[in-house]
């Protein structure tokens, strides 16, 4: 029984490995048209803006080094990390939704909607965390 387990546990293996080096290799692309198709299924706002101004920093620093380097990638992920814990903030805390929404408008300024669930609120920052810490 322990040759079988061991035996599954080396497949198991080989296949992660060759989805990782998949991914890396086509990992730009795929990190590229995630962040692009989810600001196009959002409506246009200061965090989606934040997005697409850190995707051009992105771009602008990849054509400028020729290749693409982590730490390109550091503001964008620091920002992805950012929105995640603020949108999650406001789900949980009602109290502090209601403190940020005399300051700004919460469904045009920043796409959060009081009244939607959790998983809808996070999912944009979510998905472009979840492909950024693939790559």
């Amino acid at each position: 029984m322990y040759f079988a387990e061991k035996k599954i546990a080396s497949y198991l293996s080989k296949i992660g490995q060759k989805f990782l080096s998949m991914y890396r290799s086509y990992g730009t692309y795929v990190a590229f048209l995630t962040i692009l198709l989810t600001l196009y299924l959002v409506t246009p706002n200061y965090i989606s803006f934040g997005y697409l101004w850190f995707l051009l920093l992105w771009i602008i620093g990849r054509q400028l080094v020729e290749k693409t380097k982590r730490r390109l990638w550091f503001p964008l992920k620091v920002y992805a990390a950012v929105v995640f814990i603020f949108t999650y903030s406001l789900s949980i805390s009602p109290l502090f939704a209601r403190l940020v929404s005399k300051f700004v408008k919460l469904y045009p300024d920043l796409g959060f909607d009081p009244e939607a669930s959790l998983l809808v609120n996070v999912w944009q920052s979510l998905s472009i965390l979840i492909v950024m810490q693939l790559y």
